[in-house]
């Protein structure tokens, strides 16, 4: 938002970049009978980082925060399909349990990013 300020100086945007990356890790080892999860959680794990670099470069606090929003709803898809790994043998219950941390993590953070943008109520 501000003139210099880069996406890659935000620590949201740097966890979500690990966690595009712990997604990436484990779904390259899937069977091809699951190719389509695969590209699935790939796309919505690259989402979230991408959705959080494009509202840093709008020009306004709305815009921003309407991206931030999507990269939200990405993250929720990809906890989703993590969770429903958990009972699976496409992925162990260390990188199940990595890759559910750093979304929690990633989505704290985008929620405290959210609400600093975000005018206050009455304003």
């Amino acid at each position: 938002m501000a003139e210099g300020d880069s996406f890659r100086d935000l620590r949201v945007w740097q966890e979500a970049q690990m966690l595009a990356r712990d997604v990436n890790r484990v779904v390259r080892a899937f069977p091809p009978t699951h190719a389509d999860l695969a590209d699935q959680m790939r796309r919505a794990a690259r989402s979230v980082h991408a959705n959080i670099a494009e509202g840093n470069g709008k020009s306004s606090r709305r815009d921003y925060v309407r991206l931030l929003y999507d990269s939200r709803a990405s993250l929720q898809e990809v906890e989703s399909d993590v969770e429903a790994l958990r009972d699976t043998d496409l992925a162990t219950a260390a990188d199940v349990a990595q890759m559910h941390t750093r979304a929690r993590h990633v989505g704290v953070l985008l929620n405290a990013l959210i609400r600093s943008l975000k005018p206050p109520p009455n304003s």
